[in-house]
């Protein structure tokens, strides 16, 4: 096992590596050129932790000032996740809406929409979330690979009657 985050997550030890700043500077450089090339709406996922414990991962704060960058450079909307290792278990309850936390604090830090993810299948609890201003929109992978008419009877259930 690496005793250091970088090596674990991509090996990089260069000019990328060092601070916040030159860690951000990899992805600052990757949005301008493709605002150099496409005006239509960019997205980024941040995810926000690697379940590591140890201290060596950004804080909450760090994330922030980095949301704060991101909408700086003119990324119109961040799904926040947690990510994850597939070698380490997660080291936060995993349960239905276990992301939105960090989604929260992220929405609090910037104007620009936040969305969530992690375990949101439940469309009542996906509506429950956004009516409390927890996130601006909600992202579905899996609920839709599980079931292709997820959407359809979310719909339904929550009497909605502009699907």
């Amino acid at each position: 096992m690496y005793d250091r985050m970088p090596e674990r997550m991509n090996g990089r030890m260069n000019e990328y590596y060092d601070s916040q700043e030159n860690r951000y500077l990899f992805a600052k450089e990757i949005i301008e050129q493709i605002r150099g090339s496409f005006k239509g709406s960019s997205w980024i996922r941040l995810s926000l932790t690697a379940y590591d414990d140890s201290e060596k991962q950004n804080s909450m704060d760090d994330w922030k000032t980095i949301g704060k960058w991101l909408e700086k450079d003119g990324i119109d909307c961040i799904d926040v996740s947690t990510g994850g290792l597939p070698d380490k278990k997660s080291n936060i309850p995993v349960r239905p809406g276990y992301q939105v936390p960090y989604t929260t604090a992220m929405k609090e830090a910037i104007s620009i929409p936040v969305s969530a993810v992690g375990l949101l299948d439940n469309p009542g609890l996906c509506e429950h979330i956004l009516q409390i201003n927890q996130a601006d929109l909600i992202l579905q992978g899996r609920a839709l690979i599980r079931n292709v008419n997820w959407l359809a009877e979310a719909a339904e259930e929550l009497h909605d009657t502009n699907f």
